[in-house]
């Protein structure tokens, strides 16, 4: 992260205007040392971040197995809801409201991940 901040991308606005396209990340994988999968995680965590109030639960998304935006969007509503409310129930954690219509606003929501 540190080495994100020095460039000014430590925030997911300017990741994802960066590093949006694979020839982004590479060149900020090579010009930073940061291994480009590593990256390219980080950067679609971002993107998933982007509907508001999911920030926080970027990681209940991606424990469910949905790691990018094309997974959810694939997804049924059902199979979504099942495996996201599992993964914040092993948590502990409260189930936000927003969860059962995720795939749908994903699916509305453009694409800048490419």
């Amino acid at each position: 992260m540190r080495r994100l901040a020095a460039r000014k991308l430590a925030n997911n606005l300017a990741l994802l205007d960066r590093c949006r396209t694979a020839t982004g990340r590479e060149q900020v994988s090579q010009d930073l040392g940061i291994p480009l999968g590593d990256l390219t995680a980080l950067v679609h965590k971002a993107d998933l971040s982007r509907r508001m109030g999911v920030a926080h639960s970027v990681c209940y998304i991606t424990e469910a197995g949905y790691t990018t935006y094309q997974a959810v969007r694939a997804a049924s509503s059902a199979e979504y809801r099942e495996r996201v409310h599992a993964a914040i129930a092993r948590h502990g954690a409260t189930q936000p409201g927003w969860v059962d219509g995720y795939p749908e606003y994903a699916r509305a929501f453009p694409e800048i991940v490419t």
